[in-house]
């Protein structure tokens, strides 16, 4: 297994660690990847027959629409590190994340990210998407929160809802050490959401 969660620097910087949440050692800003771990491949024939799916872009809670990294000192609070970012919002790249995850699972007979879903037969949307390192807790740690409904693409009907949350302990108290407990916590949300879609697809097509 592989993890893409790499560190992106803008710059080169100095390896120094963070002075403080959200101001380093250097000025340069540092980017970071949300990425799960590659899954397992499903065997092949699972797929055969299988509904088409297309993956919504996530819509983010407020505050957390933006490529910033958010971190929250005290419940309540929420502040962004200053030289720290994603290299996309985490809505597009949970959405990439779920494609890929989701297709080689092999529970769909395809899987594809909206604006083009070609004629699937199921929307996924995902909706109050939060990302945030929290420090009112030691060590600290990242909290991963959303809801997904899974829709009948041609007659809009809501064939499930489910709301996931996962709070992961991060290694240290700087921001690569959220992006990697960033990175188990969609672990975790990316395998209990493949199982309960898979669940969902195979009732509502026995109906």
């Amino acid at each position: 297994m592989t993890r893409h969660g790499v560190l992106f620097a803008a710059a080169a910087a100095a390896a120094a660690g963070c002075l403080s949440p959200g101001l380093g050692a250097s000025d340069s800003v540092r980017f970071y990847q949300l990425s799960a771990q590659d899954p397992a491949p499903a065997p092949k024939e699972a797929a055969f027959g299988a509904p088409a799916l297309a993956v919504s872009v996530p819509r983010a809670r407020a505050g957390f629409e933006t490529r910033l990294m958010a971190y929250s000192p005290r419940p309540g609070e929420l502040l962004y590190y200053s030289v720290n970012e994603w290299v996309d919002s985490p809505a597009r790249m949970l959405q990439a994340a779920l494609v890929r995850y989701l297709e080689e699972k092999g529970a769909w007979g395809s899987v594809a990210a909206e604006p083009h879903p070609e004629a699937a037969d199921y929307r996924l949307d995902v909706d109050d998407l939060l990302l945030v390192q929290e420090f009112f807790a030691k060590p600290s740690r990242v909290r991963m929160s959303l809801e997904m409904r899974l829709v009948k693409a041609r007659s809009g009907r809501i064939v499930g809802t489910r709301r996931f949350e996962d709070v992961e302990d991060a290694p240290g108290n700087d921001p690569y050490s959220g992006v990697t407990a960033a990175d188990r916590a969609l672990d975790t949300i990316l395998g209990q959401a493949a199982r309960w879609l898979s669940d969902l697809s195979r009732r509502s097509i026995s109906r």
